[in-house]
């Protein structure tokens, strides 16, 4: 039986990088052993389910020490198809798991439960929509940097940079950008008008101008002034 690290020399073989970049990655999808020691230990977190509770946990990418990224998704399904042979689903599982009596007895619930439980929840004043820089940020950062394959290196570093500095900005730091609307771009991945993306730092007034649009998407418009939002 392959064991986590097996895994993580796998993965550097693949993406690039050591071993030691995907370790803790590993380690978390083994981590059911703990409290199984046969097989059966995977059907808690070898399946698609677990791929998504791995990117919950460690984020949409890493960066390993190639500089490269990686989506914890591919690292994650690659760990399964390696112990799996395929990539399976959390009712491949229970498919094949026998129902016993313990596991459907429920309790009557008090009448002071059922009594509040049919009474109207009042949930106050719903909060309104607000447009974030991503859900998760560092999805959006992902996203950009994937989009952006194939440009050359110094637009990819000027978004490396910038994204970053939203991610800051996103976590509690102070904001340091402003939008306002765009008059003639359009976004390079959804095709709707955008809205420009203004820093508030002096140093970056001169550097190129990007934009942000409502689909998630930071699109690099040309180097020159960025404008100055009132």
């Amino acid at each position: 039986m392959a064991t986590a690290y097996h895994h993580a020399v796998s993965s550097a073989k693949k993406f690039g990088g050591s071993p030691q970049d995907y370790q803790a990655i590993h380690d978390w999808i083994d981590g059911s052993k703990a409290h199984f020691g046969d097989f059966r230990h995977r059907a808690l977190r070898h399946h698609t389910l677990g791929v998504f509770d791995a990117e919950q946990v460690f984020g949409t990418f890493i960066k390993n020490s190639d500089h490269k990224l990686v989506t914890v998704r591919q690292i994650a399904e690659q760990h399964i198809i390696e112990d799996m042979g395929s990539l399976v689903t959390v009712q491949d599982w229970l498919d094949e798991l026998k129902p016993q009596p313990w596991m459907n007895r429920p309790k009557k619930l008090s009448r002071e439960v059922q009594d509040a439980a049919r009474r109207e929840p009042d949930w106050g004043d719903p909060e309104p929509p607000r447009m974030t820089l991503a859900s998760p940020l560092e999805e959006l950062l992902a996203d950009n940097l994937r989009a952006w394959e194939g440009e050359e290196e110094s637009v990819q570093e000027e978004h490396r940079a910038l994204i970053d500095r939203l991610r800051v900005a996103g976590t509690g730091g102070t904001p340091r950008y402003e939008v306002i609307p765009a008059q003639s771009t359009t976004c390079r991945q959804c095709g709707q008008q955008p809205r420009l993306l203004c820093s508030t730092d002096d140093d970056m007034l001169h550097k190129p101008a990007f934009y942000l649009c409502s689909c998630g998407f930071v699109g690099h418009i040309g180097v020159g002034p960025v404008p100055e939002t009132k």
